[in-house]
């Protein structure tokens, strides 16, 4: 656990403005599915 936490602290920190935009815009779509409901409760 400790080997995976390292490795993404090292890609978070070679990220550049624009890796950090592409995850904000990944975490911003993931949020809004999220919200709208398209998982499985999304019938009741």
């Amino acid at each position: 656990m400790v080997h995976m936490w390292q490795q993404v602290t090292q890609c978070a920190s070679r990220m550049g403005p624009q890796g950090w935009v592409l995850v904000l815009a990944a975490m911003i779509v993931l949020g809004l599915v999220c919200l709208r409901g398209y998982g499985s409760r999304s019938g009741y």
